[in-house]
């Protein structure tokens, strides 16, 4: 799947801190070059303390300014593997806070919170617990990060993500859907 040069832009400033800057390297042909130099932060892997980091990203856009414009990240690896850094084959306390602490699976619970929250506004109000779900949908979309974490806490424990890592197949996130009123009524919202 391509994406244009303005839409790897926003996913980048949605994968990274700080875009700090962004210069055309080179054009050849029908490609052009980018470099991207990021400000990147996370938890450092050996003493878990924050850690900053600046580097570049190199990325390609074919055909730029076109109805065929594609850009496409310069990268070796595919971006759906299995993220070795998280999954495991033991549940340690370390591998839970490997996948509650990951960027790719907090940005995917992310977009399920706030899809999630729209699906709620949308549902009959007949359904079971209805006006409970909607307060709590009505204040995941003032605030989705406030439910980030406590959607983590689930994550972290589940066997598919610890064996799967990153890859985890958005089907085996499903469960999550079950925990809905557990949250909602855990933030105090009710019937």
């Amino acid at each position: 799947m391509s994406m244009t040069k303005v839409q790897l832009l926003a996913d980048a400033a949605l994968l990274y801190k700080s875009i700090v800057e962004v210069k055309l390297f080179e054009v050849v042909g029908d490609v052009s070059w980018y470099n991207m130099n990021i400000f990147e932060v996370g938890t450092g892997t050996t003493d878990r303390k924050p850690t900053a980091l600046r580097r570049n990203i190199q990325f390609y856009v074919y055909k730029e300014g076109t109805v065929d414009e594609e850009a496409y990240y310069g990268q070796a690896d595919p971006i759906n593997t299995v993220n070795t850094d998280i999954a495991s084959t033991s549940a340690t306390l370390l591998s839970y806070d490997r996948i509650y602490e990951s960027t790719n699976l907090r940005q995917r619970i992310l977009g399920w919170i706030i899809n999630k929250a729209m699906a709620v506004g949308a549902e009959d109000p007949s359904v079971l617990h209805h006006s409970m779900r909607l307060k709590w949908a009505k204040d995941v979309i003032k605030d989705p990060n406030k439910y980030l974490n406590i959607f983590m806490c689930y994550i972290s424990q589940s066997e598919e993500v610890r064996i799967d890592g990153n890859a985890v197949s958005d089907v085996n996130l499903l469960w999550l859907s079950y925990m809905v009123n557990a949250v909602a009524e855990a933030y105090g919202f009710t019937d």
